[in-house]
């Protein structure tokens, strides 16, 4: 969904209802967002079964080539464990939405942008 018109829903916004929605009958890859190993355990707390991490893996190979993509593996591995040691988890597959803050929708507006008048 990044990259589409910005009145569609996040896909981190519509994940955990896609996850539920499939109930396991088939794979839920997510192909967006995913840019350090927090946003990989955020997706799999949602419900994705794998993050695709084309972005960070093409970057590191510009960077540096091989070695550069197994440089972003590494650091995409660290950044998970850390990441799961803060939920209380120590792998993806224990993981559950209730892993993650709830969401509220009393947020302040983001600089710039203001609520709608009832």
């Amino acid at each position: 969904m990044s990259g589409q018109f910005d009145a569609q829903p996040s896909t981190v916004s519509a994940l955990a209802e896609i996850a539920q929605a499939v109930d396991g009958r088939a794979e839920v890859l997510v192909d967006s967002g995913i840019r350090r190993g927090s946003d990989l355990v955020k997706m799999r707390a949602l419900g994705a079964t794998a993050g695709l991490i084309g972005r960070p893996a093409v970057y590191g190979l510009v960077h540096s080539g091989e070695a550069g993509v197994a440089a972003v593996l590494d650091i995409l591995r660290d950044e998970t464990a850390t990441a799961l040691a803060f939920t209380g988890n120590t792998t993806l597959n224990t993981l559950n939405a209730s892993a993650l803050a709830p969401r509220t929708n009393d947020a302040p507006p983001r600089a710039g942008h203001t609520l709608p008048t009832p």
